[in-house]
């Protein structure tokens, strides 16, 4: 995905310091940076991709936590949007035996 000037892109972390290196690194692109945790952000937009990183979903360790971020995903999620994540299985799986499964999110 490229990013550009007539795409409306955000980078969001609720540690200051990770957002002055993103800045640092993408110097030149236009991000509008957000300070704020995943669990309670707002900003006043749809995305067509949101993403954590890293692993970061494991972060949200409890079905309380789990269940406060993805509303917040879909609330900024446009409806042609896609949401990334990964994660890791702690238990070894072998080569050649996972598959993709494509999720889709509901609401009543």
């Amino acid at each position: 995905m490229e990013i550009d000037a007539q795409t409306s892109n955000a980078l969001l972390d609720i540690v200051p310091g990770m957002l002055e290196q993103a800045r640092r690194k993408s110097a030149g692109l236009p991000i509008r940076w957000v300070e704020a945790g995943a669990r309670a952000f707002e900003i006043r937009d749809q995305f067509r991709l949101i993403f954590l990183a890293g692993n970061a979903f494991q972060a949200f360790v409890s079905n309380a936590k789990q269940v406060a971020l993805l509303p917040r995903v879909c609330a900024h999620l446009h409806d042609d949007g896609l949401f990334v994540f990964e994660t890791r299985n702690p238990q070894h799986i072998p080569a050649g035996t996972c598959r993709v499964v494509a999720l889709q999110w509901f609401q009543d």
